[in-house]
């Protein structure tokens, strides 16, 4: 829903872009088909209100709504560095844990499908997400489920 508004409204019957500062908002419950969270949570300041923006995001969702989330993990290599909090290029970032986001969404949302990032080679990141114990080596998530 976040966007830079340009001339695509005409394009879209009951759609709309708001472009504004997520942790500010508050979306009704029950109001959406689709939410697509893409890569932005791990940059909302404090691990608190992340977790509460994501609960807001699967509450917001009608009944049989999609849902993709996607976030930076905090991987195994990441622990041994001590890099669970930090900037990239300036911009401060927390990576998630896969167990907290799950927790979270998992009494809403009927969960498909988990995708890991690993080597960055699509076909054997797709097939390595079938096995839950390389979500140790992701280091980037997607989270498909639809609200039950």
């Amino acid at each position: 829903l976040l966007h830079n508004k340009r001339n695509i409204n005409n394009s879209f019957k009951n759609v709309f872009w708001i472009n504004s500062d997520i942790s500010k908002l508050y979306f009704a419950h029950n109001s959406y088909d689709l939410i697509v969270a893409s890569d932005f949570i791990q940059h909302i300041n404090g691990h608190t209100r992340k977790l509460e923006i994501i609960k807001n995001l699967t509450d917001s969702l009608k009944p049989k709504g999609s849902f993709y989330l996607s976030f930076f993990n905090f991987n195994i290599l990441h622990y041994f560095r001590g890099d669970r909090i930090g900037k990239f290029d300036g911009i401060k970032y927390e990576r998630l844990i896969l167990s907290e986001v799950e927790n979270i969404i998992t009494d809403k949302i009927n969960i498909n499908s988990i995708i890991f990032q690993i080597f960055h080679i699509p076909w054997l990141d797709k097939f390595l997400s079938k096995f839950r114990i390389f979500r140790f080596l992701a280091r980037w998530i997607i989270i498909c489920g639809e609200k039950k």
